[in-house]
Parts: structure tokens; C-alpha cells; sequence
């Protein structure tokens, strides 16, 4: 059961150091990107089948147009765009300051139809959308590779786009940087990570004191799991509260996670290591965590009893 224990442990670290090996360093580096949590702004009353029908289309028109700024595709953003259509870069308009650059039109086309193709790819994350009616705004961030000789410059912006269904077709009316741009890489380590990840390390654990399930399933992705030091495998989010409810029963003792380090082998993922206490009990305990749009869910977890000789 060890050796079942180690060697699925080392398939996820050897999964998640291949992201490491395969870096943002690397032009053949692509990010983890995901939906948002929920498809409207929070405080959004919930959609109705229409709304969720709209809501689906612009996203999809959002990608599409996306996919069309990368393949140099100017017939179809000749289509997409307004005739006064306006691209605000970088965020100091934010605060009172000036734009990077603004692009009409016209301007932007004209960057987008350069020979070679200015960007290598421009990938979408965590996209809400706010309707009203026939208007369309939405709020999330690109990663995006731009065309270099030089060293891999992965980046990411936050975004605010305006769209508007004119004839039954949708068009992009207004695009504005709200944040960034910021290289991938930089974000990698940040100090801000590092908080979030002991802060999803303490809220497990004070979950699990109160054996509460739904505040347990809220920390894990759909498909995570779990090795406790007993030998038990749980496989997926339900799995995982089941055990651990039924793990607090037998095991009464005060749970304590004091995490030693945490490391981000790739963008988008964390490694936690620590000592883990259970009552007199003394355990090792790794978790492997992702990004979810703005959270970081837990992906799996791995508890080792040390050598006693």
C-alpha cells in the first residue's frame, strides 16, 4: 500500500514538474485557464434560460474573435468590430493616468494583419458576462505570447469589453485594460500566492475541525483526491468529504496543518508541504494546489507517517 501511495504521489509531482520544466520560460508554455466560478458578475441575479442562452453566445463570439486576432484573420474582425470600435491598452487610464496606446479600428486590424502574426496565442480565463438586453459587457483576463525574437514574454491583462447585437449579429463596441498588462512569470511566486495558499491550508483545516462537509467539498477541485496515512485512497471531491468526516469520527484528536513551505512549480500551481497533527499523533502531510479563476482549490493531498526507527 506504501508503494501504491508513493508511486501515485510521484505521478502528480512528476505531472505538475513537467508543467515546471515546460516553463514561462518556454514558448511552447500554454497557461491552465478555466471558466469563472459563475458565468454573471457577483451580485448578478441569476440568469434565466435566455439570459444563460445570450450569455453562451457572447462568450462564444469572444472566443472566436479571440481566435481570429491570432490567425491574422482580418476579414472576420472586420465583421466583429464596430465601425467605432476603440481598444484602450494598459491601465493607467485607471487612476486618472494615460492609456499605453489607444487603437481605433482601423489601427488595430492593421497591427493584427503583420506578417509574422503578433501574437503566438491569446488564451481567455475566467470570463463573466453582464446583459442588458441588447448590450453585452464582460469582465475576466487573456494570457497572450506576443511574436519575439528574444525570450518568451507570456503575459496577462484583466479586461473590460462592450458588445452590442446589431441585425442579429453580436460586435465589439469598447475594449479596456482594467489591469495590466503583468508577465506570467512574475505572478509565479508572488507573496499574494503564497497568503491565498496557507489561507486554503488553514480554512481545511478549520473545516475539518467543525466537520463541516460543504465548507470541506468547497476547497477541492471535482476531481481531486486524497492518500491519508491509514491507506485509504479517496477519489474525487464527494469521496474526499465522506472520508474525512468519517476519518474526524475515529480520530477525535485536534487537527493542526503549520505549513513549511510552499512552492510554485509552474503558473498556477502550488505545492504545500507541512507537519500535520492529529491529537498526539505526528504526520507529513503535501498538498498539490491550482488556480480556479481567482481561488486556489486543492487538487490533492498526500499524508505520510515518518519512520518510527
Amino acid at each position: 500500500m506504501m508503494r501504491a501511495r508513493l508511486l501515485s504521489f510521484a505521478l502528480i509531482l512528476a505531472a505538475v514538474t513537467g508543467l515546471s520544466a515546460q516553463s514561462s520560460r518556454d514558448a511552447s508554455w500554454r497557461p491552465k485557464t478555466a471558466p469563472a466560478p459563475s458565468s454573471v458578475p457577483p451580485g448578478t441575479p441569476a440568469p434565466s434560460a435566455a439570459d444563460r442562452a445570450t450569455v453562451a453566445e457572447v462568450l462564444a463570439f469572444e472566443q472566436a474573435t479571440e481566435a481570429a486576432v491570432v490567425r491574422g484573420d482580418t476579414a472576420a474582425l472586420e465583421r466583429a468590430l464596430a465601425p467605432t470600435f476603440m481598444f484602450t491598452h494598459g491601465d493607467g487610464w485607471v487612476d486618472g493616468g494615460a492609456p499605453l496606446k489607444v487603437d481605433t479600428k482601423a489601427s488595430w486590424i492593421e497591427w493584427v494583419k503583420k506578417q509574422p502574426a503578433p501574437y503566438i496565442y491569446r488564451e481567455l480565463d475566467s470570463v463573466r458576462v453582464e446583459l442588458h438586453g441588447d448590450v453585452a459587457i464582460t469582465i475576466g483576463r487573456y494570457f497572450y505570447l506576443p511574436t519575439s525574437n528574444g525570450a518568451p514574454n507570456h503575459s496577462h491583462v484583466w479586461f473590460e469589453r462592450v458588445y452590442a447585437r446589431r441585425n442579429g449579429q453580436w460586435q465589439q463596441l469598447s475594449h479596456r485594460t482594467v489591469k495590466g498588462p503583468v508577465r506570467t512569470e512574475d505572478t509565479v511566486s508572488s507573496a499574494s500566492d503564497e497568503a491565498a495558499v496557507r489561507a486554503v491550508v488553514a480554512k481545511y483545516v478549520e473545516a475539518r475541525e467543525a466537520k463541516d462537509p460543504a465548507a470541506i467539498g468547497a476547497l477541492f477541485t471535482d476531481n481531486a483526491d486524497q492518500f491519508n496515512s491509514g491507506g485509504d485512497w479517496r477519489r474525487g471531491r464527494d469521496a474526499i468529504v465522506k472520508g474525512t468526516l468519517q476519518s474526524s469520527q475515529r480520530n477525535t484528536g485536534s487537527r493542526t496543518i503549520t505549513v513549511k513551505a510552499v512552492r510554485f512549480p509552474s503558473p498556477g500551481f502550488a505545492i504545500a508541504d507541512g507537519e500535520y497533527g492529529i491529537g498526539e499523533q505526528r504526520l507529513w502531510t503535501t498538498l498539490v494546489l491550482s488556480r480556479q479563476g481567482e481561488a486556489w482549490k486543492i487538487e490533492a493531498i498526500r499524508n505520510i507517517a515518518p519512520r518510527t526507527n
